[in-house]
């Protein structure tokens, strides 16, 4: 059964040392981490996207003392990350703010309203709508620079990190929601 615990610690096409922190809590043999290695090298899916070497350190921000305290927001095209590090996404048909809000309205619905909400400064945040939006569900908006995506570190890491699960999940014709929830479920 070793080939089909592999399969399945690496059904979410997480890097190979997530997929050794998520199968240490679950299985053990004898040069494990070498067969998952292995497995992760001849994934087709894997390999197509791998990405390219990325020399610029991501920095470390405060850590929240509760969860979904501090929320960070961001837009990304998927074309054919203090935090728990939560990752969630929806297409949005328009990008426009009273989209926005309702997105976030439904967020805020399941898991509570943050503290803070940190985005770029997209032309639906700065709206008189979103500001009206923060000040009703009590929330404090922060803004970064809209030309430095370095400083929403964490939310660009997020965007990378699902954009790369969603472009394997469709190359390999899989279903993005398991490979979202492996990646809940990884250890961080």
């Amino acid at each position: 059964m070793r080939y089909e615990m592999l399969k399945y610690i690496h059904g979410g096409h997480l890097t190979y040392e997530k997929c050794i922190h998520h199968a240490r809590d679950y299985v053990f043999w004898p040069k494990l981490n070498k067969d998952l290695q292995n497995l992760i090298q001849k994934c087709a899916s894997c390999q197509v996207h791998q990405r390219s070497n990325n020399n610029h350190p991501i920095e470390s921000k405060v850590v929240s003392k509760f969860p979904f305290e501090i929320v960070a927001t961001d837009f990304f095209h998927f074309f054919l990350e203090e935090d728990s590090r939560f990752i969630t996404f929806e297409k949005l048909k328009e990008t426009t703010t009273s989209n926005v809000v309702n997105f976030l309205k439904n967020i805020f619905a399941y898991h509570g309203i943050p503290k803070v909400l940190e985005s770029d400064n997209g032309l639906q945040f700065p709206s008189v709508g979103f500001k009206n939006f923060a000040k009703l569900w009590q929330f404090d908006h922060r803004t970064g620079s809209l030309h430095h995506p370095r400083g929403n570190d964490l939310t660009e890491r997020a965007v990378q990190t699902t954009k790369q699960l969603l472009k394997k999940c469709y190359y390999d014709n899989t279903d993005y929601h398991l490979s979202i929830l492996n990646f809940m479920n990884t250890p961080r």
